[in-house]
């Protein structure tokens, strides 16, 4: 059976090339061997698929691309939404196109929005390039239906991604193997939705259980998070429900910080990471703690590790608006969230406030500037718990909900909420997702979901031009009168134009 039963009008679309699979592992984790180091020369895919390695170093291959998928992911997850901003610094007008996602007053030429759109294409390639041809190699069975689970996981994950984010896309489904294969029209959000839904499914029935000797990859577990999730953002409230409370063999953690811990990788928590290594030289590292730091003459002064002046981003700092959201003594306020005077800024612009808030969540010991090796956490135990806590909510099973929810209080020491009327434990839920996984980049797409992204982002817009000393711009500077306009069309990122200009048949997106 070939895995590319279904594809849409081949009529018009974005032009995607073959893709060979030249790349290297990059995956490292608790267990070191989890992929092996993939050729190093550019050879035809035909001509390597042969044997259960090369499958396995296919399946490798997918996995690696989702460090591209992540390496921006915070820019639309976080910094579109009301939990974080950018500390606006004059002096650099290099990062205005991420500036501009924020401010709602992005383009279809944004790096950001290419970025997403070209990296999680990839992700489908290469996933397609497995699935095509794997039932024609004879090797061990078992071996042979956890790598079509691991691909066909990995395609619905990046579909979902894309679908949320641009509605409607390409639906490839084979590999791209000749001029006309490159060009397909966009099926609708339904069709895509319906695809992510099927494969996700298919590899629930496929995938082993979570264990040592599957460290790092996909697991049963991770696909029904998955389209737990799918049901969620489709309000399908009862499968969603019925789908998590299949998931088995995890747990909260006693401590939360342990969670993000690099000496804890892949926890008893951990349901899905995205995997980092350091190592800087391997290539197999993150720098993304650094572009989460404000721009201070020395990052030593946070992370202990000397580096070059003016190291920091300045992205992705935490809301006066997500800070007042953690309740007193919430431990988890400290984990997120580290402060930095102004005073090592690398340019004295006048602040209004004394110090900034940066990301601290992913901050670990290292040795050399840019060189961590936290993991990113996808999705984890906790969230299932909140999903169920929201489901039960709006099936009307407060009893139920409150179970859940105070579960993930109690880990962190706080009260028990006991607030039964659906309104209010509505918003009480939200609020702990919002605490709970911060910096996840999971707020834009709650926001987006639950029906309240236009009514959160105008009243935090305009909270902005009210008082935007307060939001870290420097004196005399706030936002153009322009920026947080934001309507139904704002829901999604526009298609990048690049795509457009190799397609005119390429429908963009309503309002770009």
């Amino acid at each position: 059976m070939k895995y590319n039963i279904m594809q849409t009008n081949k009529k018009s679309g974005i032009k995607l090339i073959v893709l060979l699979f030249c790349v290297m592992a990059f995956f490292s984790s608790c267990n070191d061997d989890f992929l092996e180091k993939l050729p190093t020369d550019a050879i035809a895919t035909d001509a390597f698929f042969k044997t259960q390695s090369d499958f396995e170093q296919g399946v490798t291959a997918i996995y690696s691309s989702l460090r591209d998928v992540y390496g921006d992911a915070w820019i639309v997850g976080e910094m579109r939404s009301d939990n974080t901003h950018f500390v606006f610094d004059p002096s650099d007008r290099g990062a205005e196109n991420y500036e501009r996602y924020a401010d709602f007053i992005d383009i279809s030429t944004d790096g950001a929005t290419r970025n997403k759109y070209k990296s999680n294409y990839q992700v489908i390639n290469r996933a397609n390039q497995v699935l095509y041809r794997i039932e024609d190699v004879e090797f061990d069975s078992s071996v042979k239906n956890s790598l079509i689970g691991q691909a066909l996981f990995l395609r619905a994950f990046a579909y979902f991604d894309l679908v949320k984010n641009y509605g409607g896309v390409p639906m490839f489904l084979a590999p791209v193997q000749t001029y006309v294969d490159a060009f397909l029209t966009r099926a609708s959000a339904e069709e895509v939705y319906s695809r992510i839904i099927s494969d996700t499914q298919e590899a629930i029935n496929l995938l082993p259980a979570k264990s040592n000797e599957n460290m790092g990859r996909v697991s049963k577990g991770a696909a029904q998070t998955l389209l737990g999730d799918v049901y969620m953002n489709l309000k399908r409230y009862a499968d969603a429900e019925t789908v998590l409370k299949q998931i088995s063999g995890y747990q909260l953690l006693n401590n939360y910080a342990d969670v993000f811990s690099i000496t804890n990788k892949n926890n008893a928590e951990s349901i899905f990471e995205i995997q980092y290594k350091q190592g800087a030289s391997e290539g197999f590292s993150n720098s993304f703690f650094y572009t989460f730091l404000p721009r201070i003459k020395n990052t030593a002064v946070i992370t202990g590790v000397d580096g070059q002046p003016n190291g920091g981003w300045k992205g992705n700092a935490a809301t006066p608006d997500l800070i007042n959201c953690f309740e007193e003594n919430d431990p988890r306020l400290e984990v997120n969230i580290g402060y930095v005077s102004t005073t090592e800024l690398y340019f004295p612009f006048s602040y209004e406030v004394d110090s900034l808030p940066y990301c601290n969540k992913y901050n670990a010991p290292h040795t050399t500037f840019k060189d961590v090796g936290t993991n990113w956490p996808v999705y984890r135990y906790a969230e299932v718990l909140l999903f169920l806590a929201e489901i039960s909510n709006e099936l009307n099973k407060p009893a139920e909900a409150l179970q859940y929810l105070n579960q993930v209080r109690t880990r962190v020491g706080l009260s028990n909420v006991t607030e039964t009327e659906q309104g209010a434990l509505r918003e009480i839920i939200a609020k702990e997702r919002r605490t709970e996984l911060a910096f996840e980049n999971k707020r834009w797409d709650d926001l987006v979901r639950t029906g309240k992204a236009i009514e959160t982002m105008n009243a935090y817009g305009q909270r902005i031009k009210d008082n935007p000393g307060v939001y870290y711009y420097p004196e005399g500077v706030a936002p153009l009168e322009t920026a947080y306009n934001v309507t139904e069309h704002r829901l999604l990122l526009p298609i990048p134009q690049s795509e457009i200009d190799i397609n005119s048949e390429l429908v963009q997106n309503p309002g770009y």
